[in-house]
């Protein structure tokens, strides 16, 4: 059973997992070893990997990993953007990543762990901004803040104001509480600002760490979430545009390295040169798959001018070789010398072909003979050698026939006449 179907029968069991690890592995072993890749492996392997990604973001789900949840649901979108499943999933991935940041923060305050209940619910209305128990969480956090004495009060006060803790979503919450009580403080409102700012500022970095990495999508998620904290934020816009292109340029790539493996090198070319324009980190590893389709068309070419050579078909091949020479001025095998050699024979047979004409029209016919068999052993494709091989061999047989005849006719008379 061939991999393909293999993967199928696992596909129709229910076992994307399975599935999925098979024809990737296989896929992995024919890249290593540059194996041809044709069109309905590549669209399977494709389809494997699209429901294998939205099977294991269920999973995720299910089993409370939606951070890793989200991360699988991103990178399906970027080879399935239209799967109805996508938002779906997602929504209650992060609904329920916000409701367990509810409960951590009740359990805190239970445990009249203030300022860590309050950070919770602050971290789960980040994540859902709709979520009414995130905001309800933060009342009840107030509430009990309120009935502190006045020495507790202050102490809880006095840690959500230390910025130099970075501990700016307390900030920002103690910020906001100030402004409700007292709208004319100037000096809570420029607070919170600097906390939003701060909060947007670890969005970003943590978009820029994740497109280090090479992670367009989870970078583009955490730009969003950065200019959805700060809009006006300096730079965000140009950097959520970039991780929309790189995301572009990496889809390119693939339909690239797809065409390349249908040998559709043309097409892949022009892939490869829309996807090296519209990206900039990609573009090392662009110039690469750049290289590998010159390579590969190029082998392609060798190729068939191989088969010309075991063909016989030398003219066509000695064209074909010198062709690609032109092509590739610092060799890619040893199409120059092929080239030679073919030529030398070509040329050599050309040279014996015109001995041999000349020998047959002096009437010498055993040197015309030697000559048009060697014309043949160099080029048999050139012309008919063989049938004026033939046609001498006959000639040559004719004019010995006669002479042996006219000897034993004599022989036979002087021992008749003794007689």
């Amino acid at each position: 059973m061939s991999p393909v179907d293999e993967c199928r029968e696992y596909t129709a069991l229910g076992q994307p997992f399975r599935a999925f690890k098979l024809i990737d592995a296989e896929r992995e072993r024919r890249l290593a070893s540059s194996a041809p890749i044709d069109a309905e492996f590549e669209a399977t392997w494709r389809e494997a990997r699209r429901m294998y990604l939205l099977d294991r973001a269920r999973r995720y789900i299910f089993l409370e990993y939606e951070l890793e949840a989200r991360r699988d649901l991103a990178a399906l979108e970027t080879i399935d953007p239209d799967n109805p499943e996508i938002p779906v999933l997602r929504r209650r991935a992060t609904e329920k990543l916000a409701r367990r940041a509810v409960e951590q923060g009740h359990v805190y305050l239970r445990r009249r762990m203030l300022s860590e209940a309050m950070a919770k619910f602050l971290e789960a209305e980040s994540i859902l901004p709709t979520l009414g128990a995130a905001v309800e969480g933060q009342h009840l956090v107030a509430e009990s803040v309120d009935a502190l004495t006045v020495r507790a009060q202050q102490q809880f006060l006095e840690a959500v104001r230390k910025l130099p803790q970075f501990r700016y979503a307390e900030v920002r919450w103690h910020s906001s509480n100030a402004i409700v009580n007292d709208p004319d403080r100037a000096d809570a409102e420029k607070l919170q600002r600097r906390a939003q700012h701060e909060l947007a500022l670890e969005r970003k970095t943590a978009g820029d760490t994740a497109a280090r990495a090479g992670n367009f999508g989870a970078a583009l998620m955490e730009y969003k979430a950065a200019k959805a904290r700060e809009d006006e934020l300096s730079g965000i816009d140009d950097l959520i545009a970039k991780m929309e292109r790189e995301l572009a340029a990496d889809k390119l790539a693939d339909t690239a390295q797809m065409r390349m493996r249908q040998q559709r090198f043309d097409e892949a070319r022009a892939a490869l040169d829309e996807a090296f324009g519209m990206s900039i980190m990609l573009r090392g590893e662009i110039s690469e798959l750049m290289i590998e389709n010159r390579h590969l068309e190029g082998m392609r070419d060798y190729n068939k001018a191989r088969d010309l050579e075991i063909q016989g078909k030398k003219q066509e091949a000695a064209e074909a070789f010198a062709a690609l020479a032109a092509k590739w001025p610092d060799g890619l095998e040893d199409e120059k010398v092929r080239a030679e050699l073919l030529q030398s024979d070509i040329d050599s047979a050309k040279a014996e072909w015109q001995a041999a004409m000349k020998a047959e029209a002096a009437g010498e016919l055993e040197q015309a003979l030697e000559h048009y068999q060697a014309a043949d052993r160099f080029y048999a494709r050139m012309a008919d050698a063989k049938a004026k091989i033939a046609e001498l061999e006959r000639k040559i047989a004719a004019a010995k026939r006669p002479v042996e005849g006219s000897n034993e006719g004599q022989g036979g008379g002087g021992s008749g006449s003794g007689k």
